[in-house]
C-alpha cells in the first residue's frame, strides 16, 4: 500500500477521486473502477476500495488473478468470508485465453489458478464462513501440492475439530513425514490429542512425550499435562473394563 508523503498529495488524490466517481457513473469501464478502487486504497479507505472492486466484479470486468484475490482479501478484512470464498471460486471457474509460450497457441486457462497459496486462502475463507465441508476438500488439494507438511497439519486440525479422528491422525502423520514444519512439537501435540480421543493411549503418550521435548515452556507444560491426563484416563478405562468382567 502506498503511503502518502504530504498534504498536497492527498489533496490531489481527493480531486482525482471526484473525477473517478463521476466516470464510473457516467462511463462505467473496468479501468475507471480499478483507478477508483486503487485511489481509495492509497487513502486507506479499504471498505470503499472493496465496494469499488466488487462493483467491477458484479459487472464482470475482472479478468486477472490479482484482481480476484485482492477483492477476496478485502472481503475477508471486512468480515465477509462467504463472499470472499465465492469470489475465488468464481475466478477458478472463469476462463480466459492465454498464449502458450512453447506452442504459441491460445488456450483457455482459469483466471485463478489452483496454487497452494490460492487454495489455502479459499479454505480459510470457507472455514471462517463456517462452511467446513467445503473447506476440507480444498485444503486436501492444497496439502497434496504443498512443498512442506504445514498444510497437512492444518488439515489434521480441521479434521480433529470435526471429530474425524482417523483422518486427523492420517493427515498429521503425512505432515510430519513431509517435514519442514515450523513447530513440529505442536504437530505431535495435536496428533497425541487425536490418539487420545481414539483411546490409543500408548501412542498418545508417545506423541505427548515428543512434544514435551520442546524448549518452549508453554508447549512443554501443556504436553506434560496431557501425559498425566492420558494416564488417568487410561487407568479409568481399564478399571471400568475390569468391573464389566465381574
Amino acid at each position: 500500500m502506498k503511503i502518502l508523503k504530504n498534504i498536497g498529495e492527498k489533496e490531489t488524490l481527493l480531486k482525482q477521486l471526484d473525477i473517478y466517481e463521476i466516470l464510473v457513473n457516467l462511463y462505467p469501464k473496468k479501468r475507471y473502477f480499478l483507478q477508483l478502487g486503487q485511489t481509495y486504497g492509497v487513502l486507506e479507505r479499504e471498505k470503499d476500495y472493496m465496494i469499488a472492486l466488487n462493483a467491477a466484479y458484479q459487472s464482470d470486468y475482472l479478468d486477472k488473478e490479482g484482481e480476484y484475490l485482492t477483492l477476496a482479501q478485502l472481503l475477508l478484512m471486512n468480515g465477509n468470508p462467504y463472499w470472499a470464498a465465492s469470489v475465488i471460486v468464481s475466478g477458478q471457474e472463469k476462463e480466459v485465453l492465454v498464449t502458450n509460450e512453447k506452442t504459441k497457441e491460445e488456450e483457455l486457462k482459469p483466471v485463478v489458478k489452483d496454487t497452494e497459496k490460492n487454495l489455502k486462502l479459499l479454505a480459510d475463507s470457507w472455514r471462517m464462513a463456517q462452511e467446513i465441508d467445503k473447506a476440507i476438500p480444498v485444503l486436501e488439494k492444497a496439502a497434496k501440492i504443498s512443498e512442506d507438511g504445514e498444510t497437512y497439519v492444518l488439515l489434521g486440525n480441521l479434521y480433529l475439530s470435526e471429530d474425524k479422528l482417523n483422518k486427523a491422525v492420517d493427515a498429521i502423520q503425512k505432515g510430519i513425514k513431509k517435514g519442514k514444519l515450523k513447530k513440529i512439537s505442536q504437530a505431535h501435540l495435536t496428533l497425541g490429542q487425536a490418539h487420545y480421543e481414539l483411546q490409543n493411549f500408548e501412542e498418545a503418550k508417545k506423541q505427548f512425550r515428543m512434544a514435551a521435548r520442546d524448549k518452549d515452556k508453554k508447549i512443554k507444560k501443556t504436553a506434560n499435562s496431557w501425559i498425566k491426563y492420558t494416564e488417568n484416563e487410561e487407568a479409568r478405562v481399564k478399571s471400568l473394563a475390569k468391573k464389566k468382567l465381574y
